[in-house]
């Protein structure tokens, strides 16, 4: 069964339904279930984020040190890191604001942001979902069904 996809603004795609195991961490079992499927590396999307410290400081932290840039820079060499393959880069839980300060920046936007979007908290997002659209960014969202 092949599963629809959506491309990102990187021309990068990604299917529309994906398995996620964030909130379980088992990343070795992960890693072997897709050696053992068979699949080629290019097979599979992979989304990994940072998952410590105090989020609203890390995400401000890292706009104002750079990092973006430096996610940029890895993007434009294709080199394989923890933070990207050299497929697609994205953020997570960003806000408008967050999101407007690297739109302003005139370069690359993300392809994906994903935030934790379900039917009782949509009107809070709805700023951002429009936003994201009129720019490119995919929403991925997760906890839609918890």
């Amino acid at each position: 069964m092949s599963v629809p996809r959506i491309t990102l603004n990187d021309g990068n795609q990604i299917p529309v339904l994906a398995f996620g195991t964030g909130s379980k961490f088992k990343f070795e079992f992960v890693g072997k279930a897709i050696r053992e499927s068979g699949l080629g590396r290019e097979d599979v999307w992979i989304t990994t984020k940072y998952d410590g410290g105090v989020v609203l400081e890390e995400v401000h932290s890292s706009l104002q040190k750079g990092l973006w840039e430096e996610m940029n820079k890895v993007k434009d060499a294709g080199l394989p890191t923890l933070l990207t393959s050299g497929r697609s880069i994205g953020v997570s839980n960003f806000t408008l604001d967050l999101l407007q300060r690297i739109v302003k920046t005139g370069k690359r936007v993300p392809a994906v942001n994903q935030i934790r979007l379900h039917p009782y908290n949509y009107a809070s997002w709805k700023d951002v979902l429009e936003f994201s659209a009129k720019h490119g960014i995919v929403t991925e969202a997760y906890g839609s069904l918890a």
